[in-house]
């Protein structure tokens, strides 16, 4: 990286407003949290065959928490 390095075209109006980044950054992490309590309760073992129920909710947890952040954007 250039120390004297410009960026044109490049300005914090054209920055989303906080709101869009804060809301990924609040609902993943308590999807990932819900999925880490599944596995908590779980076990281990339920990661034994990709069907098992555990693991598709698992899938599941993950998927939404990321879409539902980026959905509010």
């Amino acid at each position: 990286m250039q120390v004297g390095m410009t960026t044109p075209g490049l300005s914090l109006q054209q920055a989303p407003h906080l709101s869009i980044p804060a809301s990924f950054f609040l609902t993943v992490p308590l999807s990932m949290l819900l999925a880490g309590c599944i596995l908590m309760f779980a076990g281990a073992r339920s990661l034994s065959h990709p069907w098992d129920p555990q693991v598709i909710a698992l899938t599941h947890v993950g998927t939404v928490g990321v879409l539902s952040a980026q959905r509010r954007a």
